[in-house]
């Protein structure tokens, strides 16, 4: 079938709009009344393997397994960044988060770069004919760029101790427990983290620096510098952090 959009073109626009919930609801342009294919794309801040369809026990999730029955679920993945806003940035655009302008979070000032304010996924698919939505989250700037065509935001503050899961972990009962040492990681992160995902999904075993694991992480290390030479990562260059660390006081 014939769309504006190809399956191919809109793969390669990455993966959609990093909201907490976006679908993108087709409609019939006025030139042809084909069907188009209907998107929803779900994406949770700091989501690991919590999820029934990858074999979570405590937490049920029936509606997102049955999604998973019935498409491709992957076992390996990965996002942009490990920071909010720059991973989201990426999904919008499809670019590398250095190359996007969207180098730290939307609230220490950083944004897409200008040329790039019309490229995101809802702007290129509505002149292809669809109407777009977002539910929830959206955390890259400039928000008023994003053309949707429904919008319910939630008030989000992105303090730490805004977070009511962060306040409860600092009740008494929580004195020694990994729900105390999770929050207090999450809170300070070390510099470097390097955690064995089979044995310790949940990432409260930070092996970086630890006997036995300095080649690993060593070898990891000199491969992402090398990932950044090959990507052209302009936070190599020491005067270029210094200029965004003083747009982002």
């Amino acid at each position: 079938m014939d769309h504006d959009v190809t399956r191919r073109d809109f793969l390669r626009c990455a993966g959609l709009a990093a909201a907490s919930t976006l679908a993108a609801v087709a409609i019939p342009s006025a030139a042809r009344n084909e069907e188009r294919l209907n998107v929803l794309f779900i994406t949770a801040d700091d989501l690991g393997l919590q999820l029934g369809c990858y074999g979570e026990t405590l937490i049920e999730t029936p509606n997102i397994d049955t999604l998973a029955a019935g498409g491709v679920q992957f076992r390996t993945a990965y996002v942009a960044q490990a920071s909010c806003s720059p991973s989201r940035s990426a999904l919008f655009t499809g670019l590398h988060t250095h190359s996007t302008g969207q180098y730290g979070l939307t609230n220490s000032g950083f944004a897409l770069h200008p040329e790039l304010h019309n490229r995101t996924i809802p702007n290129l698919l509505k002149p292809a004919g669809y109407r777009t939505g977002i539910i929830g989250k959206l955390h890259v700037a400039p928000e008023e760029s994003f053309q949707f065509d429904l919008r319910e935001h939630n008030t989000i503050n992105t303090r730490i101790d805004a977070d009511p899961a962060y306040r409860i972990s600092r009740q008494s009962r929580y004195d020694g427990t990994p729900v105390r040492r999770a929050f207090d990681t999450f809170a300070n992160p070390p510099e470097f983290e390097l955690y064995d995902l089979r044995n310790d999904p949940v990432e409260f075993n930070n092996l970086a620096g630890k006997d036995g694991y300095q080649a690993i992480q060593k070898r990891l290390t000199e491969a992402l510098f090398e990932y950044r030479r090959q990507t052209d990562d302009p936070f190599l260059d020491p005067d270029f952090v210094e200029k965004i660390d003083r747009r982002g006081r």
